[in-house]
């Protein structure tokens, strides 16, 4: 499934008729970019 070892793949089962839900993986995604992009600065 992932061609890629060196990436990770994070799976989000829900209804994209719930926004309540759908904001929250929008927020979990852009969390987890944000740390991402923080560590491999070296800032986090």
């Amino acid at each position: 499934m992932n061609a890629n070892p060196q990436k990770t793949i994070y799976v989000h089962q829900t209804c994209a008729t719930d926004t309540n839900q759908v904001q929250m993986i929008l927020d979990s995604v852009i969390s987890m970019v944000i740390q991402t992009n923080l560590h491999k600065s070296g800032l986090y």
